[in-house]
Parts: C-alpha cells; structure tokens; sequence
C-alpha cells in the first residue's frame, strides 16, 4: 500500500476510425466510415488506500464519409461527407483492490459527455441541417487486471451503462427528417493488455477489444500509447 497519496496528470492526441453499414425499411444498403483527430489533457489523483479520482477534457474534429446513406423517391442513392467538431469531459470515482501481487481488482463508477457540433450540406439539390448531437453516459462497472511482469498486464473487464441523451435529429428542406436515438442501458465487456513504460522504454501500448449488448450493439477494437518522460 502506498505511504502518500499521488497526482498523476498529462496530455493525449487521439486519433480513430470506424466503418458502418445502415439499412432503411425497404432493406437498401448504405455504407459510410468515421475518423476523428484531437486531444485533451488528464489527470487522476490516488490516496494511499487505493480510492482515485480521475478526469479529462478532449475536443477535435470528426470527418464523415458517407456512400448511398440518402435516397430520393425514385430510389437513387446519394453521398456526402461533412466535417464538424467535437468537445467533452469526463469525471470518475473508484477504488482499487490489490487482491495479491499480481492481481488487482478495480471498482469504480464514470460520467462521460461529449458533444457533436451540427452541420449543414447540400445533395441533389436538397438543403440538409443535421442538429448537434450530445451524448451524456454513466458507466458503473469493475476491471480485473493479472500483471504478469514488471511490464506486461492483461485485464478483462464488466460494466453497465446508460445512455441519457444520444438522440439526433435533421431536416431536410426545412421538415423534419427521422431521427436517431441510442439512449437506454446495454453491457459492456472487455479484454486486453497493456504494456508498460519502462526506464529503457518510455512508450507504452494499450490493447483493447471491447463489445456492446443492449440498446447499443457491436465490437470496437483500439490501440493506445502513451509516452513517458
């Protein structure tokens, strides 16, 4: 157990991608692809009985692609790709239980907001207004993580959340276009493994596989460094 408690703060860049695929009520195929570039700064504050408190604050920019997402009465499929940006911060609260040398157990409950700022486009004519999009989540769950070695660590983990916001909204010509809305609880679950910075190595790698089941549906893989110094 830790004799003093420790402050840990930094910055991140941040960087993704991902690909979709929708379909409307007459089963016709739309595909698109998302990425994301920006950063943010963190920090987590630990008392020597393993309770923590953590936070960060992020913005960037989002670019969407999307290929035949929008179709006009005669079925003619159209594209378009937007650019807009994006802002958030998240806080948390937990403790860590060392249940022996090399397993640690860590219980904790989070609130993340994030927000997506709206855009307008034009396609075939038709003015479309897409709203802003706001998420607000609370996850309360718990991570397992076996340590291996001075450097190697895997984990697994199990949470709930909850979506309170999550909705998104348009027009197109000024009426109103159906909208989106993922709010509700799903399950979280998750595996990976970290690999830790070391004197001779400042770089660490974060392995992530994580997967959704509930109102919200779907694998999501990442890949995380971190730099030291």
């Amino acid at each position: 157990m830790k004799k003093h408690s420790t402050f840990e703060y930094g910055a991140f860049f941040e960087y993704g991608n991902g690909n979709y695929t929708t379909y409307n009520d007459a089963a016709q195929r739309g595909d698109g692809s998302t990425r994301y570039t920006g950063g943010g700064l963190l920090a987590k504050w630990y008392t020597p009985k393993g309770l923590y408190v953590e936070g960060s604050l992020r913005g960037g920019t989002v670019h969407e692609d999307a290929n035949s997402l929008l179709r006009d009465n005669m079925g003619n499929a159209y594209s378009y790709n937007t650019d807009t940006g994006y802002y958030g911060f998240h806080v948390g609260v937990g403790r860590e239980l060392k249940l022996d040398r090399h397993t640690v157990l860590d219980v904790y409950a989070k609130y993340f907001y994030n927000h997506r700022n709206g855009t307008d486009f034009t396609v075939a004519g038709a003015d479309y207004r897409l709203d802003d999009i706001t998420s607000s989540l609370l996850r309360v769950g718990a991570r397992y993580t076996e340590k291996r070695d001075d450097q190697w660590s895997f984990y697994g983990g199990l949470a709930y959340e909850y979506e309170m916001c999550g909705r998104a909204y348009g027009t197109v010509n000024g009426v109103d276009i159906r909208g989106a809305d993922i709010g509700g609880g799903r399950i979280r679950g998750e595996i990976g493994a970290f690999i830790k910075p070391t004197a001779d190595t400042p770089w660490g790698v974060d392995l992530n596989l994580t997967a959704y089941a509930g109102k919200k549906q779907g694998v999501m893989g990442s890949i995380s460094t971190v730099y030291t110094f």
